[in-house]
């Protein structure tokens, strides 16, 4: 990778947004310490730092762009606790062909649904990913449904250059469906992007029922909108 495209990943927009997203997963009181990650789509490894400052046991990262995997290999040379998977296709559902990653305590995919093409209803990237781990926690940006281009090429979007902007509705019921149990977060995210009118959000589905007071379950969404 150039210095002109690990810029892609060093502005300040980025940075604020980082820290927006860190602070945010922190009060949704979901646990870190000790558990083992999955991290799809990492870009250059700024989110596996994050996560290893949070005391995971061991995080599987993995990309689908050489020029970035050279980049987090590089920066986690000897580092115990991080696993660097050969690159890899998400939108292709092939993750990871040489079985290498243990069914995880939690999937971490952040700065990184909005940028694959996961269509719905079907949403097949969520079901590959529902066998590799027990919890997934993802910020995705809202839309009708929609699939979008976006019409150039750098190492932060994906491959492909589409991806979808799924409703709330339809991705929480696809979490609901596929991992037994859709969450979101009581409190959203709250970011006013400097570039784009998107809204962006969060949601966590899990094969467990999670006691956590910071997070709205699916059904109980639906009953609160139907009041």
């Amino acid at each position: 990778m150039t210095p002109d495209q690990q810029e892609n990943f060093r502005t300040e927009r980025y940075a604020k947004l980082n820290q927006v997203r860190w602070e945010h997963f922190l009060s949704m009181g979901i646990p870190l310490k000790g558990k083992t990650v999955f991290e799809p789509g990492a870009g250059i490894g700024d989110q596996t730092e994050w996560l290893l400052s949070q005391d995971v046991l061991h995080v599987w990262v993995q990309d689908g762009r050489g020029c970035n995997r050279d980049v987090i290999e590089e920066r986690f040379t000897g580092n115990r606790r991080v696993t660097v998977m050969p690159p890899a296709d998400l939108d292709g559902c092939v993750l990871d062909p040489a079985g290498q990653v243990p069914f995880v305590d939690l999937i971490f995919l952040y700065g990184v649904y909005y940028h694959i093409a996961d269509r719905p209803p079907t949403f097949p990237i969520l079901h590959e990913l529902a066998g590799m781990g027990e919890m997934i926690v993802l910020d995705y940006l809202a839309g009708q449904d929609n699939e979008v281009d976006y019409g150039y090429d750098n190492p932060s979007t994906s491959l492909n250059q589409k991806a979808t902007r799924p409703r709330p509705e339809s991705l929480l019921q696809a979490l609901n469906d596929v991992w037994g149990y859709g969450y979101e977060p009581i409190k959203q995210l709250e970011w006013t992007d400097p570039l784009a009118a998107e809204t962006r959000m969060v949601a966590v589905g899990s094969h467990f029922l999670i006691d956590n007071p910071n997070l709205l379950r699916f059904d109980q969404r639906l009953t609160k909108a139907a009041v």
